[in-house]
């Protein structure tokens, strides 16, 4: 869900398969009709795509680039998306959107705000309701960015997330919680 601001931002679709194939669909929508592609970029480890996955894209994707944008966890995964996005578009620093990305329902608030943020050079981030997790919080102190938005109710994202959130940025607060 994090990946559509990006995807949103330099106009290129999102297309989702089953975690254990290729669906014939995906597969023709990337290789079928002449389609080309200077590169196919997978987001999700080997939970949300298996090796198989990526095997069998690789092995239709000829000269085009494949690569999988990836880390041990869902947040970890969000970071390397953020990253990726801010360096396609160096010079232009996203602003954060955080939202829960944890509970079962959460989900959805990732998904609209990524509809909506790669116009606004929104990044998409996760945190739980009441941590800003370490690869999330050290990305926002790196980037520093102007505003962190939250996306969801408080009882999804509490005050104290947002606070930690803005505070981080705004280089007054450290990410380290032994830090005094």
């Amino acid at each position: 869900a994090t990946g559509g601001a990006c995807a949103g931002r330099f106009q290129h679709p999102i297309l989702v398969t089953p975690s254990s194939s290729l669906n014939s669909a995906v597969s023709t929508n990337l290789f079928g009709n002449s389609q080309t592609n200077s590169r196919i970029i997978l987001m999700g480890g080997e939970v949300a795509l298996e090796a198989k996955v990526f095997d069998d894209i690789k092995s239709e994707a000829g000269s085009t680039t494949v690569s999988r944008l990836f880390g041990p966890s869902r947040q970890d995964t969000a970071v390397e998306i953020a990253k990726f996005c801010d360096s396609e578009d160096a010079g232009n620093k996203p602003d954060v959107m955080i939202v829960n990305g944890y509970e079962l329902d959460t989900w959805v608030y990732a998904l609209v705000g990524g509809a909506v943020s790669w116009k606004e050079n929104v990044v998409v981030l996760y945190v739980k309701k009441d941590d800003v997790l370490e690869s999330t919080c050290n990305y926002i102190a790196t980037l520093q960015p102007g505003r962190v938005i939250t996306l969801g109710p408080v009882d999804k994202v509490s005050d104290t997330t947002r606070t930690k959130a803005e505070s981080v940025a705004a280089g007054n607060e450290s990410c380290d919680p032994s830090a005094v």
